[in-house]
């Protein structure tokens, strides 16, 4: 799977793919196709409203994989933080030497944003990566 087929699937709660995706699905394909790693835990058993369950899955899903905070790079996790949950994901991308994040999401779909222009949503953002 291609970044621009990435970009073509469109956003669904709970999806894990190829058909539909929700964020963190975007972001376990993602990893696997774009850049060769392995493919990450479904949590399928959380729903993507359930905020609280997200972030606790995400903080354990980082710490099992050994996943540590680290400056923005392709391939690194973008785990966008309001407070102490932590609501949305995304990943970062090489587009022609600059940094972007593809994520996706109910009103949106599938789209690119700048490092700046993804945080502006959210409280922080952390980028982890194995």
């Amino acid at each position: 799977m291609t970044l621009d087929e990435l970009l073509r699937v469109p956003y669904e709660r709970n999806a894990r793919g190829p058909q539909a995706l929700d964020c963190w699905g975007q972001v376990r394909l993602a990893r696997l196709h774009l850049f060769g790693r392995p493919l990450l835990p479904a949590f399928c058993e959380v729903a993507s409203g359930d905020v609280r369950a997200m972030t606790k899955e995400v903080v354990r899903a980082a710490s099992a994989a050994g996943f540590a905070p680290c400056d923005p790079r392709p391939g690194a996790i973008a785990t966008a933080w309001r407070g102490r949950t932590c609501p949305h994901v995304g990943i970062v991308v090489d587009i022609d030497g600059r940094l972007r994040v593809l994520d996706t999401n109910v009103g949106a779909g599938p789209r690119l944003h700048t490092l700046a222009g993804f945080a502006a949503s959210f409280t922080k953002v952390v980028f982890y990566d194995d």
